[in-house]
Parts: structure tokens; C-alpha cells; sequence
């Protein structure tokens, strides 16, 4: 059985309170790692800093309002959606597509630190960035336009469909372009650097964090999206409204990861980032910190002692030899002060 517009708008309203929670928690976190490396480190990249202060607001004001809006029709008992160019319609479609353009261009930022900070390789998504945004003002001034929506309503839709299945595709094209180009950044540098890792790799953690680190979880929802705009299909409204919180969740992740010194390509250094051929690998002992890839590959741990020692002799010179056995001292010689170990820096 098909759904019909209310259906559909009760039902997305129950998956966003389902996500709206999983970004709550998220949010709550990344704001305490975002204080708390504030306090260690006396700044955060101001970037960071706006994106998530940005998501926090679109996302839970859109989300409240998807829920205040799901409960009118029944508190009415008109049990139909709103008109499209009411001031409520067009106030949630307008945080719903602010919050696009915020991910779109955090993902481009992204993108250019993840590149080692190349320009040029963001030429193309800067161009489609700003073309989203004029598609935007489009559709908002489109939607609007009740007159038009009374006299004729058919070509009111279509007119409004146009201008959003562009936004779209600029949308879905943007983050497609980004997301393999990150996606691809960081397989190739952990590909070169696999020899000279010093743990084995857990490829499912690697996956997730590929998945996570290039949004590609974001960009699938929006491909499926606008293939059910191109259908026509009313389930197009489910997935509309269910991208605002997923939006958080996913970008609020990355600048934990960014923010932590985790993620690919470190940028919540107090300046900028760093080189994305820059990898880190823990150290198998405990308690030292990491060491660059780069450094570790170049470095000789000494573990074997060689003290220099004498036998016991009352009327002869010491004559020295070399013991290269497990124990560092015999019982019957005397330590005449070999050199010090040789310790890992």
C-alpha cells in the first residue's frame, strides 16, 4: 500500500526523533572535546568551532519543527500536510537546505586539507557550492509564490520540482566529487604506508572509519533522495527530512575525529592542519604517545645489554670480555661499567 503525504510526513517525523537522540549524544561530545581541547591546548580551529555551533542550531530547530508540524494535523484533525508556501513549510525547507550548504561546504574544506591543502582540486565543488546557493534563494522565492500555487497548482509543482531536483544534483554531484576524493586520499597513503605499520590492521575499523572520515554514509541517503524526487514517489519527504540530523551526526563526527588528532590529515592544530601524507602509528610500548611514520621507520631500539665484565682475579689485570647472555650479571663477575643502554627516544 502506498503512502500518502501525512503517512509520510508521521513517518519521517518518527525517524528524526530517532536520529535527532543519536545526535544529541553526539553533539553533547563533541562539545566536551571540543572544551576540553580548548583547556589543553588554549584554542580550537575556528572552522570547527562555527560548523558546529552552526549544526547545533539548524538541527534541532528543524527537528523540533518536524515534529511540531507532524502533531497540527491531528491537534487540527485536518490530518493533510501544510500548504508548501506557508511561512512554516518555508521556514523548516529553508533550515533544511541552509544545513546542505553548511555540510557541502564543510566537505570541501575537508577535501582541501585531506589534499595537503590543494586549491585547485576544489575548483569544482566552489563552483557548484555557489550554484547552490543561488538554486536555493530560487526555490525559496519559487515556494513562496502562493499566487501562482492558487491559480495554477500544476505548474507551480513542476516549477518548484525543477528548481529542486537542481539543487540536488548540484548537492548529490558536490559531495559525490568530495567524497571519493577524500575516500581515495586516505586508501592510497595507508595503502603505501601498510609495510611500516608496527600493529596488525582491523580492516572492519578501517572501513568504518573510511566510511565515516569521507561522509560517504551522507552521500548515499542523498542519492537515494533524488532518485525518489526523479520517481515522484511521496517517500521523497522521508528522506528529506530525516537528512538534517544525519547531517549533524556525520559532521559532528568528523570534528571529533579532527578535533581528537585522529582523523586523516589533523587539522585542529591551532593554525591549520597538517600534510595528509602524515600518518601516525601507535607505539607498542605503553604510555609513549605516537611517533610519525616517517620518524619511526628510521629509528633502532636497542634491547640487547652487553656489559663488559671481569672474573675475579687477586694478582692479575681485569681481562674484559663481551656476555651477551639473558642475564645481565653473573654471580661470580663484577660490572666495571659497560655503556648505557641504548633507550628509544
Amino acid at each position: 500500500m502506498s503512502l500518502n503525504s501525512y503517512e509520510s510526513t508521521l513517518l519521517a517525523a518518527f525517524f528524526t526523533s530517532i536520529l535527532f537522540g543519536f545526535y544529541i549524544s553526539t553533539a553533547l561530545r563533541c562539545s566536551l572535546i571540543i572544551w576540553g581541547r580548548y583547556k589543553a591546548k588554549g584554542s580550537v580551529h575556528p572552522y570547527l568551532l562555527v560548523t558546529h555551533i552552526a549544526l547545533v542550531f539548524l538541527v534541532t530547530t528543524r527537528c523540533i519543527a518536524v515534529l511540531i508540524r507532524a502533531m497540527l494535523p491531528s491537534v487540527h484533525q485536518t490530518y493533510t500536510i501544510r500548504n508548501t508556501w506557508s511561512w512554516d513549510t518555508l521556514f523548516v525547507d529553508s533550515l533544511w537546505m541552509i544545513a546542505l550548504l553548511v555540510s557541502d561546504a564543510f566537505v570541501c574544506f575537508r577535501a582541501y586539507v585531506v589534499w595537503a591543502r590543494n586549491i585547485y582540486i576544489q575548483i569544482f565543488p566552489i563552483i557548484l557550492l555557489i550554484a547552490n546557493v543561488v538554486f536555493m534563494c530560487l526555490r525559496l522565492i519559487m515556494e513562496a509564490n502562493s499566487k501562482l500555487a492558487i491559480q495554477d497548482e500544476l505548474k507551480y509543482i513542476r516549477r518548484l520540482q525543477v528548481v529542486t531536483m537542481g539543487f540536488m544534483i548540484a548537492t548529490v554531484v558536490l559531495n559525490v566529487f568530495n567524497t571519493s576524493m577524500i575516500a581515495y586520499r586516505i586508501w592510497s597513503v595507508r595503502r603505501r604506508t601498510a609495510s611500516s605499520r608496527t600493529l596488525p590492521q582491523d580492516m572492519l575499523s578501517n572501513l568504518v572509519s573510511l566510511l565515516v572520515e569521507s561522509a560517504a554514509i551522507y552521500t548515499v541517503v542523498l542519492v537515494v533522495d533524488i532518485i525518489l524526487l526523479g520517481l515522484g514517489k511521496i517517500l521523497f519527504l522521508v528522506f528529506n527530512d530525516i537528512q538534517t540530523p544525519l547531517i549533524g551526526i556525520v559532521f559532528s563526527s568528523i570534528i571529533i575525529s579532527v578535533t581528537q588528532g585522529s582523523a586523516f590529515g589533523d587539522t585542529s592544530g591551532g593554525g591549520g592542519g597538517t600534510s595528509g601524507d602524515h600518518v601516525t602509528w601507535p607505539r607498542t610500548s605503553q604510555g609513549r604517545g605516537h611517533i610519525p611514520t616517517e620518524i619511526n621507520m628510521h629509528t633502532i631500539v636497542t634491547t640487547q645489554k652487553d656489559p663488559i665484565q671481569s672474573p675475579i682475579a687477586p694478582d692479575f689485570g681485569k681481562t674484559t670480555y663481551s656476555d651477551s647472555s639473558p642475564e645481565p650479571y653473573g654471580r661470580d663477575y663484577i660490572d666495571l661499567g659497560g655503556k648505557p643502554d641504548i633507550d628509544d627516544v
